[in-house]
């Protein structure tokens, strides 16, 4: 039987990460692969250009369509791939040769376990710096360690397809943590685990969402929905738009608390950079600066 693997990429922008990353995709160990990739609404006229030279590849389809968001277009891409397995890769990042097929080894020999992780480097895009690595990782992944922690970078993920399928994809009320809002959904039915190898290059951006001090209260927010899985404050939101805006305000003061907090945190660790973003971010809470 010929296993297949469908790649799922949304991709917005940076054009000139494309090549790299597409190509680590295609010329991984694996044999029966398609990749798809969702270009939503880039406002880099390059990115339809570079991601249309793909399309003489049999095994790549490119959508493009107006811009929708990360969710939309990542279960856009899920629907319409047809691969036993269906892998997440964030656009610009790298997966090594093995990872897949180390994957696929993982859960053959792990029938019990539906998503698979793998471990990951963070370098930072513009230096080429390695600013982190994770290779370790809880030897139970549970709902009490999925209330401390998401066990993985989300571009390192791979499903079998009847867990997708089963929680119908991603839920875009998440505009954040919608992966650990999965992770919590799933494992109510299904084990996650992970294979303790690097195999997954993240990029960090200085436009991207871990630079943006508003990105990041508004991740917080989500982040504690996700995993404190609370369904009837879920439903409260997603009914109450107005008192949901309220609550995401990235310079409403009932956010100082939070941006004091990630402040000391830069300081401490001599993030000189950060910390002006975060000064900057407590000046809007304080109403000094619009």
């Amino acid at each position: 039987m010929n296993i297949k693997v469908s790649v799922c990429i949304a991709w917005y922008n940076r054009s000139d990460q494309i090549k790299k990353s597409i190509e680590s995709i295609v010329f991984s160990n694996i044999k029966y692969l398609e990749l798809i990739i969702v270009n939503d609404g880039s406002t880099d006229p390059l990115v339809k250009e570079r991601l249309d030279e793909y399309l003489v590849h049999d095994n790549i389809k490119v959508i493009h369509q107006e811009n929708q968001g990360f969710c939309l277009a990542i279960n856009r891409a899920i629907s319409i791939s047809t691969g036993d397995y269906v892998a997440v890769v964030g656009a610009g990042d790298e997966v090594f040769p093995d990872k897949f097929s180390d994957q696929l080894v993982f859960l053959n020999d792990n029938p019990s376990i539906g998503i698979v992780g793998t471990g990951y480097e963070v370098v930072n895009a513009h230096s080429g710096d390695k600013v982190s690595e994770t290779s370790t990782f809880d030897a139970d992944i549970n709902t009490e360690t999925l209330q401390k922690k998401v066990p993985f970078t989300h571009g390192t993920v791979m499903y079998r397809r009847e867990v997708i399928k089963e929680l119908c994809g991603y839920d875009c009320f998440f505009r954040y943590s919608q992966d650990w809002d999965l992770y919590c959904r799933a494992i109510k039915f299904v084990k996650i685990g992970a294979v303790p190898r690097v195999l997954y290059r993240k990029y960090i951006f200085s436009d991207g969402f871990s630079y943006q001090p508003s990105h990041a209260i508004r991740q917080s927010f989500y982040a504690n929905l996700a995993k404190n899985q609370n369904r009837e404050l879920i439903d409260y939101y997603k009914n109450s738009p107005d008192k949901l805006k309220l609550e995401v305000d990235p310079c409403s003061i009932t956010k100082l608390p939070y941006s004091i907090r990630r402040l000391a945190g830069c300081l401490v660790n001599k993030n000189w950079e950060m910390s002006k973003l975060w000064i900057i971010q407590i000046l809007k809470q304080i109403k000094i600066i619009k």
